[in-house]
């Protein structure tokens, strides 16, 4: 009927004309992948950053402790007026959050989870 139309030069369907099929066109050594990828690499040095594990357990805990004296001060254990409840709930906000961010990436780092290592950590 059609006499092989719609089918290309070779009547395969793979090539465009230019005498290369499709399934050789990209297989120059310049489309390899790299072992590595320079992006992605870290440049850190690979010790364990103890004064920044420190810091977060340390922040972590007054976060916590912060909450803690503003539940008591909320629950009547402790006197309001001795004690300012929104501004401990504020202080712990601002203080719990990242010990709790930095003490999170250590605990993955430690246990090595994908993605975690102890390069992320902010430095101080």
């Amino acid at each position: 009927q059609g006499g092989g139309k719609g089918k290309g030069a070779s009547g395969s369907g793979r090539s465009h004309g230019d005498g290369i099929s499709v399934a050789n066109r990209f297989t120059s050594s310049e489309f390899k992948p790299q072992d590595r990828d320079p992006r992605f690499q870290s440049f850190m040095p690979k010790k364990t950053p103890w004064k920044d594990i420190v810091l977060s357990v340390i922040l972590l805990l007054m976060g916590t402790g912060m909450f803690t004296i503003a539940l008591l001060c909320h629950n009547g254990h402790i006197h309001p007026s001795r004690v300012s409840k929104n501004g401990f709930i504020f202080l712990g906000i601002i203080v719990f959050l990242p010990g709790f961010y930095m003490s999170r990436i250590i605990y993955y780092a430690a246990r090595g989870a994908k993605g975690y290592s102890f390069d992320r950590i902010p430095r101080s």
